[in-house]
């Protein structure tokens, strides 16, 4: 029996002068033809059909939806009154294959260095779109003026260590998750030698101590895990970079090669350790965490992401946003065995 195809139903039609024009989001294609027979052939391809003979016309629309990512072999997702309903269309923009990227989601592993500001809400985001097993790594207890942006804790967890209290808070969001919580400062490398399992990615959303992301790099290409980092100042917050030993990324590259394009005057602040801001702000906490969160599940379902080997800065006064891109030949041209600034 040959296998059905059928068009993603993230994709619209709708009638042109020439024929018809498909969209998703914001990407768009138009197809010139007779527009009854289009619409009707556009139609056919919702449910599925057996895949048409190439020399076909059927066969050549096929072709070109598939060009675009928009033609399937997959069954339609039913999924009523599960958590998962309306993501499942969602990751139809990342590929025609949702349901299987759905299945990587619910069983990756990650964890997350820091439950704080960033990591709190990435926490809550991870095991919201699927992740089914979770590290959390933190010394520290909850505390009163950290409910203005952490808001995975409330006021009764105040005085509870913080990957406790997270892990109660995800067990109510999810009951089938496993959230181990680990209260630990990280100092070396070795001190996330006590994660339970290798995780498919690490996270790092602590900022201290000072050289926080170097530390967790040279665990993570020991380990040949893939790292991703995001943190928030007074006015600007980054996500990124996400990076994958095995694609020969390297830490200490990327940022020797942001620190070139910056200002003498910011290469002294960060020099001096001037850049560390006491204040914090919950929605500009949850802007970050949410873009990191974004990338990171669509690192896990799909394999790509747009801070992979890049870094997005947003600024909060104004809303503009702007990416670094780290060496694009991907490959170090050095080995790093030690701990930098």
């Amino acid at each position: 029996m040959s296998e059905l195809v059928r068009l993603l139903g993230t994709v619209d039609v709708g009638p042109l002068p020439d024929g018809v024009l498909l969209t998703q989001g914001r990407r768009a294609l138009r197809v010139r033809g007779p527009r009854p027979w289009l619409t009707e052939a556009v139609a056919g391809l919702r449910p599925g059909v057996p895949r048409p003979a190439e020399g076909s016309a059927l066969g050549r629309l096929v072709a070109e939806l598939s060009e675009q990512g928009w033609i399937t072999t997959e069954a339609p997702v039913v999924a009523p009154g599960l958590p998962h309903e309306r993501q499942i269309g969602y990751l139809e923009l990342f590929g025609p294959q949702p349901a299987r990227m759905q299945r990587r989601l619910d069983t990756a592993r990650v964890a997350v260095v820091g439950a704080g500001g960033i990591g709190a809400p990435v926490a809550q985001q991870l095991v919201a779109s699927g992740v089914r097993r979770l590290d959390l790594v933190d010394p520290d207890r909850v505390e009163t003026h950290n409910l203005n942006r952490q808001h995975l804790y409330v006021l009764e967890d105040v005085g509870t260590p913080k990957v406790t209290a997270a892990a109660r808070r995800l067990a109510a969001l999810a009951p089938d998750a496993e959230v181990a919580g680990i209260r630990r400062r990280v100092t070396t490398p070795r001190c996330l030698d006590v994660l339970p399992a290798r995780p498919d990615v690490l996270v790092v959303a602590a900022d201290a101590p000072e050289g926080i992301t170097g530390i967790c790099w040279e665990w993570a290409t020991a380990a040949g895990v893939p790292l991703a980092v995001a943190a928030v100042g007074l006015d600007t917050g980054y996500w990124g970079p996400l990076l994958d030993p095995a694609l020969g990324h390297c830490w200490w590259c990327f940022d020797a090669a942001r620190q070139e394009r910056l200002a003498p005057e910011e290469q002294h602040l960060e020099a001096t350790g001037q850049t560390p801001t006491p204040y914090s702000f919950g929605p500009s906490n949850a802007a970050v965490a949410a873009l990191l969160a974004h990338d990171v599940v669509r690192w896990l379902a799909a394999g790509t992401a747009p801070t992979l080997g890049a870094r997005g800065h947003l600024r909060f006064d104004t809303g503009e946003t702007a990416f670094f891109r780290g060496r694009q030949d991907r490959r170090c041209p050095d080995t790093h065995t030690t701990v930098r600034r």
